[in-house]
């Protein structure tokens, strides 16, 4: 979000490649997937967007949540990498 003069408004726009890596690939997702590269970059991706709505990453509370969301994330879209073709009935 941006005010009219193109300032960040409440910090929130910034770059969330902190990690280095990029926030997506544009690989098959059928041939190639990384788990543990996914949930290691999702799992910057959700620190990042905590510290970007205020809140701090690093507090006991919050510690493993990052990580438990990008397992989540992998966990709820692993239909769009299975291929039903031959299991059907």
């Amino acid at each position: 979000m941006h005010d009219e003069d193109g300032s960040a408004v409440n910090g929130l726009a910034q770059d969330f490649t902190t990690s280095g890596r990029p926030l997506a690939k544009s690989t098959d997702v059928s041939h190639g997937f990384d788990r543990d590269s996914s949930v290691a970059m999702l799992t910057d991706t959700y620190r990042s967007i905590l510290t970007a709505i205020g809140e701090d990453p690093n507090r006991e509370g919050l510690l493993k949540t990052p990580e438990r969301a990008a397992k989540a994330m992998i966990y709820f879209t692993k239909g769009y990498s299975e291929n039903v073709a031959g299991n059907e009935r």
